[in-house]
């Protein structure tokens, strides 16, 4: 069954009549809130990347015209489903014995067998809980210099101290703006009191002696809110790293006009366990003089708050507190693989705003709404209507994101037991027993 690939989408064989409804709620949302901001010239308050809607807010309607419109357009595709319910029951796209065999892997007693993603995007991989239970502890978690073994109650205190120092430290910046600032306080109360997670993929690239590389999910986290306000902050300045590579044309480019002799060799070099071996405080050190060098030659904007970042810097990697199992840790070396802070040296995005384009947004599948029939019934209501000019009472769109969401696929139907304990193998089992044999 893995042979059709992570990526492989089983065919939905019902239609959800919640779809249609969902669609043009998101859509209509999106719509009222371009029209009560449309003569709002003030970017200060969003920036890309860095925004969580305000979890209160709802827009008022938008103009008759437009509100017409949309009413229109969801009673068209009210009436597409309603066609395609007549069909009969939607053909299975996965022989019996693989839709079987999927159903017994995601209802397993006790979670036996684990699906777990394998390194260097060479699919997935199946293995016996228990023993990767026992390998995360081997390979990486009892290795006491780089991961600390906390009661469940410290790692709470921590926790909640973190949140704590970080709300204090976006109460006292007085360099960010008010969407950064609006950004961190709405993060922090999204994610208050989560823990990150622990996990494996497997290196099957290294065959016969399979090694793991642990990874930390850091998401809907606070450490991940502020690690993600530390990435935006710190791409600001990233082109003055002396490595620094703006994109892969770039690199090309430099490859070219290399002149290298005909006795020249190629050489490459790999580090072991990046991210646990660095050295928190050399970094932090390290950070702090770079940013203190950028001030001295007049390359730092104004607005940065070194001590500010470098405290945020610190936050964020002296608080990598996670649970794995029924065990909790808090990393005190390096940083977490799965953050965001370690700022990234490849940009490529389209510097067209969210704010400036309306996202249609509908689930779809095979035998179901075709994409063209979605486009049609939009052009035909809302098409014209929402691109034309602000003074003829449209929002002057000059394009529209039409994203479709898939199904689940593989990868999401058969992982979601990776972070699941075996009942009667807690990881705590195993500590004072493996650690020995090390």
């Amino acid at each position: 069954m893995l042979n059709l690939g992570s990526k492989f989408c089983p065919r939905q064989l019902y239609l959800n009549d919640k779809v249609i409804d969902n669609h043009v709620d998101r859509l209509t949302k999106n719509v009222r809130t371009k029209f009560l901001f449309r003569d709002d010239e003030d970017d200060s308050e969003y920036i890309q990347g860095l925004y969580y809607n305000s979890p209160n807010f709802e827009p008022p309607p938008a103009s008759d015209e437009m509100e017409a419109g949309l009413k229109q357009y969801r009673k068209d595709l009210q009436q597409l489903h309603k066609r395609l319910r007549r069909r009969n029951t939607i053909p299975p796209n996965m022989p019996s014995i693989q839709q079987s065999l999927m159903k017994r892997m995601r209802n397993q007693p006790n979670n036996k067998l684990m699906i777990l993603d394998a390194d260097k995007n060479l699919g997935q991989a199946v293995a016996d809980t228990t023993y990767i239970t026992r390998r995360a502890v081997i390979e990486h978690l009892s290795n006491e210099d780089v991961y600390k073994k906390l009661p469940e109650r410290q790692a709470r205190t921590l926790q909640r101290g973190f949140e704590i120092m970080m709300e204090s430290s976006i109460n006292k910046a007085d360099f960010i703006s008010p969407a950064e600032r609006t950004f961190l306080k709405r993060g922090l109360q999204k994610c208050k009191a989560t823990l990150s997670r622990f996990y494996m993929t497997a290196m099957v690239h290294k065959l016969p002696s399979i090694q793991h590389r642990p990874i930390v999910a850091n998401c809907y986290t606070p450490q991940h809110v502020l690690s993600r306000w530390l990435d935006y902050t710190l791409k600001q300045v990233v082109q003055y790293v002396g490595t620094y590579i703006k994109d892969s044309s770039e690199l090309l480019d430099k490859l070219e006009s290399l002149n290298l002799p005909p006795n020249a060799r190629l050489f490459k070099a790999d580090a072991n366990k990046m991210y646990t071996c660095i050295d928190t405080k050399h970094g932090l050190d390290i950070l702090k003089q770079f940013l203190q060098e950028l001030e001295v030659e007049g390359n730092l904007p104004l607005h940065f708050d070194i001590d500010l970042i470098v405290e945020a810097a610190s936050l964020v990697t002296k608080s990598n507190i996670f649970e794995f199992g029924d065990c909790f840790f808090l990393q005190q070396r390096g940083c977490a693989m799965g953050t965001s802070q370690p700022p990234s040296v490849t940009t490529n995005q389209d510097d067209t705003s969210l704010r400036q384009l309306i996202i249609l947004h509908h689930v779809y599948h095979s035998h179901g709404i075709s994409r063209k029939e979605i486009r049609a019934a939009y052009d035909k209501h809302l098409g014209s209507l929402l691109s034309r000019d602000t003074n003829d009472g449209g929002l002057g769109i000059e394009r529209t994101i039409v994203a479709f969401h898939r199904p689940p696929n593989l990868r999401d139907l058969l992982q979601s037991s990776k972070l699941k304990q075996v009942e009667g193998s807690e990881v705590s089992t195993y500590f004072g027993v493996e650690v020995l044999i090390i």
